[in-house]
């Protein structure tokens, strides 16, 4: 039996770079900042940034009502976002992706068995089989019973 997605998660989470928000408390849930800090946006359209790049846009004491925060943003939806997935696995290397594309044949052809399909099905993969044979590359897929 597969992983839970709940497991895929957690173990996608061991192996995804934090990444940070900034957010202007004052503007409530529309107080993130959009890319490159051009305007304000809902926590779904907000800038993802690196812990450094955060720090250059904080500003203000905890108690101004015009201060800048970092929050730490919530872990992408990579079991369903193609998006999110494809930026993760910029990760595999140039070199690497010959045996990525191996892991991602055998999962697509396991679970979709059509033979006839093998090796295109590889480019029309879902977001759970980019996820678990990128699992698997890693190192971090586990079956369960």
């Amino acid at each position: 039996m597969a992983m839970t997605p709940e497991k895929q998660r957690a173990a996608l989470a061991k192996i995804t770079p934090p990444m940070w928000l900034i957010f202007k408390p004052i503007y409530g849930q529309t107080g993130y900042y959009r890319e490159n800090a051009s305007g304000y946006t809902s926590i779904k359209d907000a800038w993802r940034v690196t812990e450094e790049v955060g720090r250059k846009k904080v500003s203000g004491r905890p108690t101004d009502n015009d201060r800048v925060v970092l929050v730490p943003a919530p872990l992408p939806d990579y079991l369903n976002d193609r998006n999110a997935i494809y930026a993760l696995l910029e990760q595999i290397e140039d070199s690497e992706w010959d045996e990525f594309a191996e892991l991602l044949d055998y999962v697509t052809y396991k679970e979709n068995r059509r033979p006839h399909q093998r090796r295109k099905d590889i480019f029309t993969a879902s977001c759970g089989q980019l996820c678990r044979a990128f699992l698997e590359f890693k190192g971090l897929w586990e079956e369960t019973e």
